[in-house]
């Protein structure tokens, strides 16, 4: 029955692999920063209630951005502000959270072409 298949699998991946096949990693942002290159963004794709401004802040102090962590919410007429940001980003070294970037769809390609423009070399 299709309705059992589900939980069958999730059984039998516990019995026979073990229960951390099942559970999620836990988030690790200081993983993924060192993982990360200046030329590549990191983008969290969030389900709702999620929030990873806490272990924003909690990186930015350790490493100290505190001051030079920016925010911007997006949504009608930010596209402009958060271009400035990213490219003062790029020079300065700030960094820069992009949030609710799903209000702000027509924005996305000038997004993109920033990134695509990227050049490690001069970026700070």
């Amino acid at each position: 029955r299709r309705d059992k298949m589900e939980l069958a699998m999730h059984d039998f991946i516990i019995k026979y692999l073990g229960e951390r096949y099942i559970q999620p990693p836990p988030f690790d942002l200081r993983a993924c920063f060192n993982d990360s290159i200046n030329t590549t963004p990191l983008i969290f794709v969030l389900s709702s209630g999620s929030d990873p401004n806490k272990e924003l802040d909690l990186l930015a102090d350790d490493l100290n951005m505190n001051d030079r962590l920016m925010r911007i919410a997006l949504g009608q007429g930010q596209g402009k502000k958060a271009s400035s940001m990213v490219e003062r980003g790029m020079q300065v070294g700030d960094w820069v959270m992009l949030q609710n970037c799903h209000l702000s769809i027509s924005w996305m390609p000038v997004l993109e072409q920033i990134c695509e423009a990227m050049e490690g070399d001069k970026i700070h």
